[in-house]
């Protein structure tokens, strides 16, 4: 069980891992968001995994040499090199910026460390990968971290690779394979570390559009606890003692707003 087998330093290093990654791609976005609030700088983090996860996979497979943890430092080593080249190339406009913003930044990454600490604490008293899609789901991570050479490795046909989409338990795997964190645990820091990235992405787009904080704060809130009534809705049938149908108008006209 996680909750019980868990070095405390997994999840930390996990998140190090991250902020690095977003680090990292941070200047690259600097001057293609100039235009938002936030110069990219919610969105660093999650472009980051998604490039890196891409520029992994292509390589993996399309390219007959070199396992996956080499190409995934080698990436990184290339990006840090390119994104260092570019902080020196801007370093005045940069640092400008993050003298008369700091405090808006500050905002922007307590609102994903927040998101990510509740949601872990989420998982760390139900840490069980035991219902619906979840095995499945672990499965389809586990096989990223055994693969090495030519795609992940089908976790039900010998010998085939997946052909499903696998994208984002990729991502997760390349994680995984920079921390060596065991599979069940980083399975879990997964399902915290997704709403902490939608967190950020929808405060850095709020932020744009909205232009006040106070609404920016409360777009997150209600796209974190609002965002499926269905299950609420359930939970308050039961305090009554009758389950919601279809044919109830209230239970419709909830589940309408959200599928």
């Amino acid at each position: 069980m996680w909750a019980y087998n868990v070095p405390m330093t997994a999840p930390i290093i996990w998140l190090l891992v991250i902020e690095l990654i977003g680090f990292i791609f941070l200047p690259i976005l600097f001057k293609i968001f100039a235009a938002s609030e936030d110069k990219g700088y919610c969105f660093s983090k999650p472009l980051g995994l998604a490039t890196i996860g891409l520029a992994t996979w292509m390589a993996n497979l399309f390219i007959p040499f070199g396992t996956l943890i080499i190409w995934i430092y080698l990436i990184l080593t290339l990006l840090t090199v390119g994104c260092g080249y570019i902080i020196f190339y801007y370093r005045d406009e940069i640092l400008s910026y993050i003298q008369t913003r700091w405090k808006y930044l500050f905002a922007c990454e307590s609102v994903f460390l927040a998101t990510y600490f509740i949601f872990l604490f989420v998982r760390y008293l139900h840490p069980a990968i035991s219902h619906t899609e979840q095995p499945m789901d672990f499965a389809f991570l586990n096989a990223m971290l055994i693969s090495d050479t030519g795609g992940p490795i089908d976790p039900w046909m010998k010998d085939a690779n997946i052909s499903y989409y696998y994208f984002g338990y990729w991502i997760f795997g390349n994680i995984g394979k920079l921390t060596a964190i065991r599979p069940e645990i980083a399975y879990n820091l997964s399902m915290a570390t997704v709403p902490s990235l939608v967190a950020i992405s929808v405060f850095g787009l709020s932020s744009t559009l909205l232009k006040k904080n106070t609404e920016t704060l409360n777009t997150v809130f209600v796209w974190h606890y609002f965002s499926n009534l269905r299950n609420l809705t359930c939970k308050f049938a039961r305090l009554y003692g009758t389950a919601p149908t279809k044919h109830d108008w209230v239970f419709v006209i909830l589940e309408s707003s959200v599928y």
